[in-house]
């Protein structure tokens, strides 16, 4: 073993061992001084359990996306979980819709049938994205004006390329690969986090 190695039971448990620690900390000392040294650890906690989430999140897409031009199934990994069950669940059932879209390209369904998916599932997103906002903003952790810009700029890009396609300047294919990944993937893997909202 190097000599920076850290065991694997140790890594993952000592966000929750912090996080315990503070909260016992200040219900058994009851003082001043253990109220704020149990708020710190509870607060390291905090910090240690978002950079981890954030870490790892940024590791899957990392290798989750293609660098070439192919066609590629969206895998769910645990990682995209941002910690709201509905939310989460939007995600993955848009996950699937994609992956449908995906393989009725590449099995050479009729294209009329993938049009219709296409923008079904632009219509699915469209509607995520206003629920999303909803259940946020209910939970204390509502989105500011940017990521609210940020969810209209990328339809409106969607639809654009949409457009593109009509008018014979982009494939199918084309269209579809910047739905799955420039807006859908991108959309989960930099959602908001949350933690216990559920």
């Amino acid at each position: 073993m190097g000599r920076g190695y850290k065991p694997e039971w140790l890594y993952e448990s000592l966000p929750h061992l912090y996080l315990t620690r503070g909260v016992l900390t200040i219900v058994w000392l009851r003082s001043p001084f253990a109220m704020l040294s149990g708020t710190l650890l509870m607060s390291t906690a905090a910090v240690m359990l978002r950079m981890r989430r954030r870490f790892r999140r940024a590791m899957a897409a990392q290798v989750f996306v293609p660098p070439d031009g192919t066609l590629r199934q969206l895998a769910w990994h645990p990682q995209f979980e941002i910690g709201h069950a509905v939310i989460d669940e939007h995600h993955r059932a848009l996950f699937a819709r994609c992956n449908e879209l995906i393989d009725e390209i590449q099995g050479d369904k009729a294209m009329s049938v993938i049009e219709l998916r296409v923008y079904e599932l632009l219509w699915a997103f469209e509607a995520h994205c206003e629920a999303e906002h909803g259940l946020l903003a209910r939970v204390g952790a509502p989105l500011s004006d940017d990521e609210v810009d940020a969810y209209e700029g990328i339809l409106s890009d969607a639809k654009l390329l949409r457009e593109r396609y009509h008018e014979g300047a982009l494939t199918m294919a084309e269209l579809v690969r910047f739905v799955a990944y420039e807006v859908l993937f991108k959309h989960v893997v930099g959602s908001p986090e949350l933690i216990d909202a559920n």
